[in-house]
């Protein structure tokens, strides 16, 4: 049987983000930060009377008066609820060093958030200032503006890469351009796969391992070939998908061989077993779970168990498995505590680690934010998502984007015994820089958390090969384990 398979590979620096994603990367700080202002502004309105000696001026004398009893004043209390929204809009952008003009300058705008330890304005204080009220002034048109405001600019998004088609040019007539336009581009590739599918199979059959959806490398979506050997010159460039009146537009067809695999544990400061030194790799998350009170450190079967293909049936959740798990810091052992669950299977590899209580984990970045709660992925949504994880190897965030969201091909991962295990349904994740596709993990990054840029984790990093890095769903392992990602107290 043919097999995409995983191995090491080290990875390369991503793509820069271009105008229009980071107009939308901007436009979801304000909608988060438009929240919490908007709660804000209503816990003050209904249970917090504004002091006069705050109030001295009277600005604030209306807000909390009842407009259906003083209709004539309901004008005013609007006015007085705008100030004290954009009040509270420039305070909760000073506490998070959200300043418009260094968002708006700023090559990665989540990068010019929070203030550092002892960090003070850079540049101009007076440029900072008036960012910080130009933010808040902007937070007060509320949540609601900025969610219609990014819904139109994905819908502009998807249209841009219309534009970019010739399809989109050479339709002969009104409403076959209309449906071209109107048509998702996943649907479009669902009808040429299931058109093309039989024959395609038939005159390569020695050569096709499996046929699927996915973003191509030109950050279009796809029907993606994997094969077992190299493409054939006469190997389809693309395959036309009906649309009306008998017209076609064309889906890019993209061919992936099969490499060679390992999974990517190695030694890293993070995680390993004590009593199998030589296999180790990274702490994904900090999980808690309805078998236990403790915290439990989220990372890989293979990380913790040895790293061989061992037909693990998975520890009973909560028994005493007597296997000590330490970090490495700083070149030296500390044992942590001691392995909780472990499960491996076509569709886990799973381990949690139950910690001592001498030790207070929390899912903190480096970079300062914190990981929310985890979601599951949705095709229509996810597909070309841009993810990264924290590589303990690089000390570093990488980045990536979705090649597939849910590969029904079976990929296989060799373990360090030479052994290969099958999975289905995993993430297939790469960084399309360069006009061909890359890992962004390598050795020692097996068990951290993939997340996207909310900081909602998606999946749990296990390997890759030389074009891709492949994640488990994390949603249905903490379902499948009653487990959740511990959310941590922000200060």
């Amino acid at each position: 049987m043919p097999y995409s398979i995983i191995f090491l590979q080290q990875s390369t620096p991503v793509a820069q983000t271009d105008t229009l994603d980071a107009i939308i990367a901007i436009l979801i700080i304000l909608l988060i930060l438009s929240l919490i202002t908007e709660k804000l502004t209503e816990l003050i309105k209904k249970y917090i009377k504004i002091p006069d000696k705050v109030n001295r001026y009277k600005w604030l004398k209306n807000i909390d008066i009842d407009t259906e009893k003083q209709a004539a004043l309901a004008k005013t209390k609007k006015k007085e609820v705008t100030l004290l929204a954009v009040m509270l809009g420039s305070l909760v952008a000073l506490m998070a060093k959200a300043s418009f003009f260094d968002l708006i300058g700023a090559d990665n705008p989540r990068e010019a958030l929070f203030w550092g330890e002892g960090q003070s304005v850079e540049g101009s204080v007076l440029l900072f200032v008036l960012g910080i009220f130009f933010t808040g002034f902007f937070l007060s048109f509320g949540s609601a503006f900025f969610h219609d405001l990014l819904e139109l600019l994905y819908y502009a998004k998807s249209m841009k890469r219309k534009l970019k088609k010739p399809e989109t040019f050479s339709k002969n007539s009104l409403l076959a351009t209309h449906e071209f336009i109107h048509t998702s581009d996943i649907l479009l590739a669902r009808r040429a796969l299931d058109k093309h599918k039989t024959e395609l199979k038939s005159k390569y059959k020695d050569l096709i391992a499996h046929l699927q959806i996915g973003a191509t490398v030109n950050g279009q979506i796809g029907v993606i070939a994997n094969l077992t050997g190299p493409k054939p010159i006469d190997f389809p460039d693309f395959f036309p998908a009906d649309i009306n009146g008998g017209q076609t537009a064309n889906v890019a067809v993209e061919c992936i061989v099969s490499e060679p695999a390992k999974i990517h544990a190695g030694v890293s400061w993070k995680l390993e077993n004590q009593d199998n030194i030589g296999t180790a790799g990274a702490l994904g998350a900090v999980v808690v779970s309805a078998h236990t009170d403790k915290k439990l450190l989220l990372t890989c079967s293979h990380v913790v168990t040895g790293g061989t293909s061992d037909d693990w049936g998975g520890f009973e959740l909560g028994s005493n498995t007597g296997l000590p798990i330490s970090i490495l810091e700083h070149n030296h052992e500390l044992a942590i505590g001691n392995l909780f669950y472990a499960k491996r299977d076509d569709k886990s590899d799973t381990a949690l680690v139950a910690v001592d209580d001498i030790f207070d984990w929390d899912n903190m970045l480096p970079s300062g934010n914190h990981l929310l709660e985890a979601r599951p992925l949705s095709e229509g949504k996810d597909l070309n998502r841009r993810v990264r994880f924290f590589s303990t190897q690089k000390n570093t965030e990488m980045e990536g984007v979705i090649h597939v969201v849910k590969s029904s091909h079976k990929e296989v991962v060799k373990y360090d015994d030479l052994t290969i295990h099958e999975y289905t349904g995993l993430i297939v994740i790469g960084n399309n820089g360069g006009g061909a596709w890359s890992t962004i993990s390598e050795k020692g990054d097996s068990g951290s958390v993939i997340y996207d840029n909310q900081f909602r984790p998606i999946g749990l990093l296990i390997g890759g090969n030389n074009q891709f890095t492949f994640a488990l769903p994390l949603s249905d392992l903490l379902t499948a384990t009653n487990s959740k990602i511990f959310q941590s107290p922000i200060s």
